[in-house]
């Protein structure tokens, strides 16, 4: 969430408090299909003792780690980078568990940033932006955080290029996309969000 606190990287995290005991496995699972998931292991000054991320071709975070000492630890659900938010599912159990069966990143693309609903950003598309494996266009993510049944428009407007919107949620689900309902070349969406945090490719 926005009220989450935030690493000084800018990303967002919430801590949880746990004991574990000297010697023992502790296997611990974040999963989401909103973000990239990035776990953090730490002591209970905060020192930090294992990470895992899996930014390259998996989504979900995993981690085995065994305490050095029985005593308290703190295990961090975070994202991958600053501007992604979500649900996500965490999970802490004793010994090796088996790996969550979806692990696969399926196309979240880079995040490039976060918009608001009332807020205007000039941004910039360039051959170093990912690109959709279909066509080969280039695109950026941009994560949109809404209220469950709430109404707002998006509106894309380019003299470089024609403009084209599509509004995403979960592991690309594609909810609508729009070409030139902004008039001429640009593209606009209205939509009334189902639930929260979808994110806008354009």
């Amino acid at each position: 969430m926005q009220s989450d606190q935030k690493f000084s990287d800018g990303s967002r995290y919430k801590m949880y408090a746990f004991v574990g005991n000297k010697r023992d496995t502790v296997a611990v699972d974040l999963t989401s299909d909103d973000f990239d998931a990035n776990l953090l292991i730490a002591d209970a000054a905060g020192n930090s003792l294992a990470r895992n991320d899996d930014s390259g071709e998996k989504c979900n975070a995993r981690l085995t780690f065994v305490p050095p000492a029985t005593g308290n630890y703190r295990v961090y659900a975070n994202s991958s980078a600053a501007a992604e938010l979500g649900e996500y599912h965490l999970s802490l159990a004793r010994g090796r568990a088996r790996a969550a069966a979806d692990t696969v990143c399926r196309g979240f693309g880079a995040v490039a940033g976060l918009i608001e609903v009332g807020q205007t950003i000039t941004g910039n598309l360039t051959s170093e932006d990912p690109q959709f494996t279909g066509d080969s266009t280039y695109f950026q993510r941009w994560i949109l955080p809404v209220r469950a049944n709430q109404a707002f428009t998006v509106d894309l407007q380019s003299d470089d290029f024609d403009a084209y919107l599509m509004l995403t949620r979960g592991r690309g689900e594609k909810l609508v996309s729009n070409d030139d309902g902004g008039g001429g070349c640009n593209a606009r969406l209205v939509y009334t969000a189902q639930d929260e945090f979808h994110a806008a490719r354009l």
